[in-house]
């Protein structure tokens, strides 16, 4: 099976590029910019992706670059829309319909083309920061400007892969986690940990679904490719350790103790900063991988060990 992924320099897109691959499928990933562009880690993560897809830059969704892409190239069953404009999403000035914008340019011509060339499926790449998305405190409101310019994508997706005539299947990402990443609370922690420093958590009791990314991409492979029936026609909403951030640190503490040799203390800060996100936001589809110890080892196991090559001085060798 060929399968196009966008968003390929991205930490999730990274991972998922090598599950689709171990799954056996033909990848050809593209990305919007050059790696002499890019900062260092997401430098390595594209050029890690190079090393198991054909890989083409500076073809942004929609572009010129990207409709030639798809013309030249041998025919494609499946479509992964992963990329989006995120930028410094937390800034006030956060344009969510220039994001959505830019998420969708060119949607309808690019799904015509690949229609008519074969494509079957459309895999779009959600967020539990969308409206109405997961399971939490009510209303189901978009969180921040980011979770509205993902609604907005969302919806501008599913009328053009309907206009096309072709599938969609949306799966939603909670909070991955692991190797690769740049930020979030796990990476946070790490870090520190490697650093010998104690980490603070300012949101404690925030309840977050907090997903191990190789196994994320695993399920998200599977659910592209048509061998993991979705729970729900046409949507997916594959869920991990759903724990307040303190229990997370504690769970995290716990596993990477042992395997990092360091203390892996942290402290809580005092009240939290009220920011406008809800206490509690999750998704509701377990991973079948949670229930399986061995596989919940191995990808301990191989955060670990990207986290001590790291702090190595790092990368070439990591996870």
């Amino acid at each position: 099976m060929r399968v196009l992924v966008t968003g390929a320099s991205s930490f999730s897109g990274l991972w998922l590029v090598r599950a689709l691959v171990a799954s056996g499928a033909a990848v050809t990933a593209v990305a919007r910019g050059h790696p002499r562009q890019y900062d260092p880690l997401r430098r390595l993560r594209i050029e890690r992706v190079a090393r198991l897809a054909t890989t083409r830059f500076e073809a942004a969704f929609g572009s010129a670059a990207f409709l030639e892409l798809i013309e030249l190239a041998e025919p494609f069953d499946v479509l992964c829309l992963h990329h989006a404009e995120v930028g410094d999403f937390r800034r006030s000035d956060y344009d969510a319909l220039a994001a959505a914008r830019a998420n969708t340019a060119g949607i309808e011509p690019v799904l015509e083309r690949l229609r008519r060339r074969g494509l079957r499926r459309v895999v779009l790449t959600g967020s539990v920061f969308e409206a109405d998305e997961g399971d939490g405190d009510r209303p189901l409101d978009a969180i921040g400007a980011y979770g509205l310019a993902k609604t907005l994508t969302a919806q501008i997706v599913r009328q053009a892969a309907a206009t096309a005539g072709v599938e969609l299947l949306k799966v939603t990402l909670p909070s991955p986690f692991g190797a690769f990443q740049a930020g979030g609370l796990a990476d946070h922690l790490l870090r520190a940990w490697q650093a010998g420093e104690v980490p603070s958590l300012r949101q404690p009791a925030r309840v977050r679904d907090f997903v191990p990314i190789d196994l994320l991409a695993a399920h998200h492979a599977g659910l592209a490719l048509g061998r993991i029936p979705p729970v729900a026609a046409g949507r997916a909403n594959p869920s991990g350790h759903v724990l307040s951030c303190a229990a997370f640190a504690e769970r995290l503490a716990a596993e990477m103790q042992p395997r990092l040799g360091a203390a892996c203390r942290f402290a809580v800060t005092g009240e939290a900063v009220a920011d406008g996100e809800p206490a509690s936001r999750f998704n509701t589809e377990p991973l079948p991988a949670l229930f399986d110890r061995a596989a919940q080892a191995r990808s301990w196991d191989r955060l670990a060990l990207h986290y001590r090559a790291r702090a190595r001085g790092w990368m070439e060798h990591a996870a």
